[in-house]
Formats: C-alpha cells, sequence, structure tokens
C-alpha cells in the first residue's frame, strides 16, 4: 500500500468488527477497529486465528503441569493459559489468576466461557507485587505482595517485568516455575531470572522462545540479550527472530525436585 493511500485510510472513519478466533487450540473473542473501507472490503478477514499464540507457555504447561495441579497465573492476557492449564489440572485440580488490567479480567472471563472451563477457576482483579507494565487500565485493581502468593504446584509469571519483585519476595516454593522474562523492563542484568532460579534450588529443565519453539542454551542467551535493551528504538533494532524462527520474549521453565 503506498504511503498516500494510507494516510487517506487512517482519516477515515472506524469501524468495529469481531470474530472468534483459535488461538493455538483455544477459542478467543477479538475486537478490532478498523476504517470502513478495510471492514467493507475484508470484514472478518481482517482478523485471523493463531496457531503459535502463547505456543511458550502453553508448551511448558503441556509438559509439566499435570491432572490435580494447583496452578497460579500472574498476568492472565487474554485467558489462552489459563484454559490450558485448567484442561490439564482438570476437575480435580484448581487455577488462580491474577490481571491487573480491567479490561483483561472481563476477557478471560469471557474466554473461559467461550471454551466451557467449568471446574475451579478463580479470577482476581490484581497487581502482583508492582504496577510495571500493566496492560489497559487498571482502575479497581488490587495490590497483592508477593508474599501473599497461595501456594501451588505451578507458578506462571506472564507480568511485564514484575517478575523480578515477585520471585524476590514470594515466600511460596512451586513444583515448577514458567517465567516469561521482560529484561527491558527490569534494571537487573537479563540472566537474574536464571541465576536466581538456580539458587531457588530450581533446574532450569526447558528454555523457549514466546511461539513454543524449544532451545539450547546457547539460542536461549541470544534472543534474551536481543531483548536486553531499555530504550524502546534500541530495542526494535535488533531482530526478534533468530535463524531457528524463534523469537523472544523468551521463557525459561525451572523444576523443584
Amino acid at each position: 500500500m503506498n504511503r498516500l493511500k494510507k494516510n487517506i485510510l487512517n482519516f477515515l472513519p472506524k469501524a468495529t468488527i469481531k470474530r472468534i478466533v483459535d488461538h493455538n487450540g483455544v477459542k478467543v473473542l477479538i475486537e478490532k477497529k478498523i476504517n470502513i473501507y478495510s471492514a467493507v472490503k475484508k470484514g472478518k478477514r481482517s482478523i485471523e486465528d493463531n496457531p503459535v499464540k502463547q505456543g511458550g507457555l502453553i508448551l511448558a504447561h503441556k509438559k509439566f503441569t499435570k491432572e490435580g495441579d494447583t496452578v497460579v497465573i500472574v498476568g492472565g492476557g487474554n485467558g489462552i493459559t489459563t484454559v490450558i492449564a485448567s484442561k490439564i489440572a482438570g476437575a480435580t485440580g484448581k487455577v488462580i489468576v491474577y490481571e491487573g488490567g480491567t479490561k483483561r479480567v472481563n476477557k478471560i472471563k469471557q474466554t473461559l466461557d467461550l471454551n466451557k472451563i467449568t471446574n475451579f477457576t478463580q479470577i482476581n482483579h490484581a497487581i502482583v507485587g508492582s504496577e510495571i507494565a500493566v496492560f489497559g487500565k487498571t482502575s479497581n485493581a488490587v495490590i497483592i505482595p508477593a508474599e501473599s502468593l497461595p501456594q501451588c504446584d505451578v507458578l506462571e509469571l506472564d507480568c511485564e517485568g514484575a517478575e523480578i519483585g515477585i520471585l524476590r519476595n514470594m515466600i511460596i516454593k512451586p513444583r515448577v516455575i514458567l517465567v516469561e522474562i521482560h529484561p527491558w523492563l527490569f534494571s537487573e542484568s537479563p540472566d537474574w531470572v536464571t541465576d536466581y532460579l538456580g539458587r531457588l534450588a530450581y533446574e532450569i529443565v526447558l528454555r523457549i522462545g514466546h511461539d513454543g519453539i524449544e532451545l539450547n542454551q546457547q539460542d536461549f542467551k541470544e534472543l534474551l540479550y536481543r531483548s536486553s535493551s531499555h530504550l524502546r528504538e534500541d530495542r526494535l533494532k535488533k531482530s526478534k527472530y533468530i535463524e531457528s524462527g524463534a523469537r523472544w520474549p523468551v521463557i525459561v521453565v525451572g523444576y523443584k525436585a
């Protein structure tokens, strides 16, 4: 699309389109505002399925979450990993979610309904630790100290830089910790998460790219450091992808035997 046409389209009135999509086996209702021209020409086709959405965290749950587990998720997003964890934990398990974004809380509940998740799942409109880069408005969200996280078998941290404070201050000792690492949002070394998990006696058993491609230690470190710049303009100059197709943010899984 040439620049002139793009600029003209940007001035057209917007229309909201909705479609239920398949995001890596999970049904999610997506709403998108686009200009009227594109809405008429493409309609719902402008919203596509995504077979690798949240692939890294999903792979980690499939490998390490078990039936009957209690799973705590900090940073619920659209509810995709909540659905996956709930299906694996089953009727005898439990999933507890903390999400600070007001709209995201409603989105998680909606996604659970779309996927007919009926086992015990608790959604908390809350920020754990510090508010760093919560998506959207956080009105009415309560602040939960990391020390107050409930005991669980699996802890998932996808909390946009707050992972540092949570790991540093939490008291619980889950069997498995899944961490999506956001080093451009914290001042510590990019290696801090993996080093600290080691100090807590967790073995690093899996390193994954964002979409679910498993990584060796060298590729993991390359992607981790590519994402480490604190300056957005510098960070965007670095490719998110390596030759294998893996991209950051990276995910690490710690296992306590």
